[in-house]
């Protein structure tokens, strides 16, 4: 059975039609599982400077078509830096790497510290 992902549009104009949000382009980051990961999980790599301003996560479950949204306030994650697992190379500097395993209920980070992102979790949205 093949499951069709929805697009980072798509999930946007879903919240924007759901809670009567503002989300763009340029203020979210969105995921959808990783195809053939094991074990299954959403993956992000998100810069550091992004965390010093108001900006929405959005995660795609496409099996149980289900949107997650989260709502990260500027300055509420200090230092990611230290929170989360780096990223620099010839493509990618200052960068965090996110990786959170599908089903975890809290959301948490598996490369760096465990920081948990349930706290951030505004809505589930079916699609």
């Amino acid at each position: 059975m093949v499951t069709k992902k929805i697009s980072k549009k798509e999930a946007i104009a879903l919240v924007n039609n759901k809670l009567s949000k503002d989300l763009e382009n340029a203020n979210t980051e969105f995921s959808s599982i990783i195809k053939n990961s094991k074990p299954p999980k959403w993956w992000w790599d998100i810069s550091n400077n992004r965390f010093k301003s108001d900006f929405h996560l959005l995660l795609s479950d496409q099996h149980r078509k289900v949107l997650y949204y989260f709502f990260i306030k500027s300055g509420s994650i200090n230092n990611p830096e230290q929170l989360f697992r780096q990223v620099n190379n010839n493509y990618v500097t200052n960068t965090s790497r996110i990786y959170i395993l599908v089903g975890d209920e809290n959301f948490a980070d598996t490369r760096g510290t465990g920081f948990k992102f349930k706290k951030y979790l505004k809505a589930e949205i079916s699609y």
